[in-house]
């Protein structure tokens, strides 16, 4: 565990602990990493978009963890799309390069045979 002292506060920083659910099939999410701790859910989709999820109730992630056969797109609906829960896309900009070159690829003109 890390100690900072600034200013007469001593703020302290602890490594994230990520766990991963038991794996499931869904039909919307890839793959969910949270940490109890923090309070916080990265979340990653079949678009391969990334989105990381902070202030999610940890009763919320402790019962994620515990249900095995929880839908994980429900849970995601259900607890991260909530007003006090703040969200951010981390999707590396490389997966939008690479989906925006199949684009151009798919979507070259044809010239007609004259």
């Amino acid at each position: 565990m890390l100690h900072w002292l600034y200013e007469g506060l001593t703020l302290c920083c602890l490594p994230l602990y990520t766990m991963q659910p038991k794996s499931r099939t869904s039909t919307c999410v890839k793959s969910i990493d949270v940490d109890p701790l923090s309070g916080t859910a990265i979340v990653e989709f079949l678009t391969d978009t990334r989105y990381e999820y902070t202030n999610v109730s940890r009763r919320a992630i402790a019962n994620l963890l515990a249900q095995p056969n929880m839908s994980l797109g429900f849970w995601v609906n259900a607890n991260c799309k909530l007003k006090s829960v703040k969200c951010k896309e981390i999707t590396p900009v490389s997966i939008y390069k690479h989906k925006l070159a199949k684009v151009r690829v798919l979507q070259q003109p044809v010239l007609p045979n004259v």
